[in-house]
């Protein structure tokens, strides 16, 4: 029984380590994008 919830555990930890790994790539590549990219969240706010 417990080894369902273990298991969801594991790979919502999982994906969200790859959304970091993926996120700091992306800011690693251009910072001038990244500056856009919260230009327009502050902007949605």
């Amino acid at each position: 029984m417990m080894i369902m919830p273990i298991f969801l555990c594991i790979i919502f930890s999982f994906s969200q380590i790859l959304l970091l790994y993926h996120f700091f790539n992306l800011c690693h590549k251009s910072k001038f994008k990244q500056n856009q990219f919260l230009w327009s969240v502050e902007e949605s706010i």
